[in-house]
């Protein structure tokens, strides 16, 4: 039986704050300085990373264009 995708909450936190302050114009080594600041912990690291940021924002573009996964 294949496993189901979770959302974690956390994970959740810094997706959506950086999409934020991306939004607002923040270049990906604001958007690290300014997680970090706010005490968001990234997922696998102990500190945020412009090109982690780039990539889970580009990840999370891709997804909405292809929209949800059906199996």
């Amino acid at each position: 039986m294949p496993e189901s995708l979770v959302e974690q909450p956390a994970e959740q936190v810094g997706l959506a704050r950086a999409r934020e302050l991306r939004a607002a114009g923040a270049s990906f080594r604001e958007i690290c300085r300014r997680l970090e600041a706010e005490q968001v912990p990234p997922r696998r690291s102990d500190r945020w990373h412009p090109e982690t940021v780039r990539r889970m924002l580009q990840h999370e573009a891709l997804h909405a264009l292809r929209g949800p996964r059906t199996t």
